[in-house]
């Protein structure tokens, strides 16, 4: 007999177990199990730390520069739900200057800069596509 101490919904109990008949059941294991990594890691003492990563921005170039003027361009395919920003308004990094539906979510359009919208070249439920010139910065 063999005496255990179990855990059953947070109760401990102690038990005895009686081994009845020791049978080797290797030939019924498929041939890549191999019943002695299984025991060592059962017995391994130590606990391998889980690691975590933090989710990073994907990489989208929605900016567009050329010698006399800024540009923002839409980092994705959608529908225009809403036009936050308007023209000559000054605007900071990260405000939002639109809201772009796309398959059933809303996606906040945010300002990559700060500064002052010269034309907005959009409207509400136009189609946009990834790349497509959505705002003009003074």
């Amino acid at each position: 007999m063999k005496k255990f101490r179990i855990t059953v919904d947070g109760k401990q109990y102690e038990v005895d177990v009686e081994l009845i008949q020791d049978t080797d059941d290797s030939g019924l294991l498929p041939s890549y199990y191999n019943p002695s990594i299984s025991k060592n890691i059962a017995q391994s003492p130590e606990l391998i730390e889980p690691q975590i990563v933090k989710p990073t921005k994907p990489k989208v170039s929605t900016i567009s520069q050329s010698a006399d003027s800024k540009s923002l361009n839409s980092p994705l395919n959608g529908v225009i739900l809403e036009i936050v920003a308007k023209p000559g308004q000054s605007v900071k990094t990260d405000d939002i200057l639109l809201i772009v539906e796309a398959m059933k979510m809303k996606t906040n359009i945010s300002s990559p800069f700060d500064g002052v919208i010269d034309s907005i070249e959009v409207n509400v439920n136009d189609r946009v596509e990834i790349g497509q010139l959505l705002v003009k910065y003074k």
